[in-house]
């Protein structure tokens, strides 16, 4: 069920109808009211508005009612058809009994890309798609997997840490800005994300209208809000914004019209796979990325100024990890 799906039944449900709804919600005609329920348009803060204008608590159109499987359950059938006991261990060389303060997901980036020459950085497992590490930064032991990309390789990663004894999970990568107000070197995290399924539904030279409503939205905002908050106190600039996660980097430029029409301010592959396993993990994390490219200001992803170079590389080799340890110490 799309988030727009979920209004319109939650607005029936209350007998509700468009008109009624357009003048809760100050419209002047139904339309509107139609387009939201079509899934366009949708922002947290008119979201936010729908919810008062229902009676219903926030969480209730946020958090659908699909049965969701659970990651242990999931990792419990996967071990007993690889006839293994620790999944963790096999794939990646950390045991999932190992105590570590928290784990750093990041597609393609080595870590050495972000911590700096004083953490002891330890190579676990090496693949050809994907490497593991155990990285000592400031009296803070670290799990740090190196994914290959896109939601299927990250989803796979970060279900392998079911069982882990890590209670914190952030991932780190970089994302497209569709918007000339956010340029290369900036610090964003979501505060939703469309997400699409799979990579098929690129190729149609239009996308089907009801998938606008596939919105995944951060199960702890919360916790995230009071973590940019630190960040900010401490004059670190980050901002929260709508992202677009793609299965194609190539195909997302056929869409672009599509895409913007979202709402979206972003696009990147793996937050929305990302959210939805720490949801069924049951564990904490967030999410930070950082601006390579910006599209319509032609900032290209591939070829770079020297000064964008310098500007993108000192976020990701000084701030970012430095972020993510404030925003652990915070909570522990």
């Amino acid at each position: 069920m799309t988030l727009g799906d979920k209004i319109k039944r939650v607005r029936l449900s209350k007998g509700l109808t468009l008109d009624d709804m357009a003048q809760k919600l100050g419209y002047s005609n139904r339309s509107a009211i139609y387009k939201i329920e079509n899934g366009y348009g949708i922002t947290l803060e008119k979201l936010k508005k729908i919810a008062e204008a229902l009676d219903v608590p926030f969480e209730e159109l946020i958090y659908d009612d699909i049965d969701y499987l659970d990651a242990k359950d999931v990792i419990k059938e996967a071990e007993k058809v690889n006839l293994i006991d620790d999944i963790l261990y096999a794939v990646y060389g950390i045991h999932k009994e190992t105590y570590y303060d928290f784990a750093i997901i990041a597609p393609s980036w080595y870590p050495e890309k972000v911590f700096n020459d004083e953490d002891n950085i330890i190579l676990l497992k090496k693949a050809s798609y994907n490497s593991s590490y155990e990285v000592y930064s400031d009296n803070l032991k670290i799990a740090y997997i190196q994914c290959g990309s896109g939601a299927s390789n990250l989803t796979d990663c970060m279900l392998c840490l079911t069982n882990a004894n890590i209670n914190k999970i952030y991932f780190i990568g970089a994302v497209g800005s569709i918007d000339k107000a956010i340029p290369i070197a900036s610090l964003v995290t979501p505060s939703k994300c469309i997400s699409y399924d799979g990579v098929t539904p690129f190729f149609k030279k239009q996308f089907e209208k009801k998938m606008y409503g596939n919105v995944i939205i951060p199960y702890n905002l919360d916790e995230i809000d009071k973590n940019i908050e630190l960040l900010k106190s401490n004059n670190i600039d980050i901002t929260k914004e709508i992202v677009f996660c793609t299965d194609s980097i190539l195909l997302e430029y056929s869409h672009m019209d599509e895409i913007k029409a979202t709402g979206a301010k972003l696009i990147e592959m793996e937050t929305a796979a990302f959210y939805s396993c720490l949801r069924i993990m049951k564990k904490s994390g967030m999410a930070l990325l950082l601006v390579s490219d910006n599209s319509q200001d032609k900032k290209s992803l591939i070829e770079k100024t020297m000064d964008d170079k310098n500007k993108y590389n000192y976020v990701r080799n000084n701030i970012i990890t430095n972020s993510i340890k404030m925003i652990y110490c915070r909570s522990r």
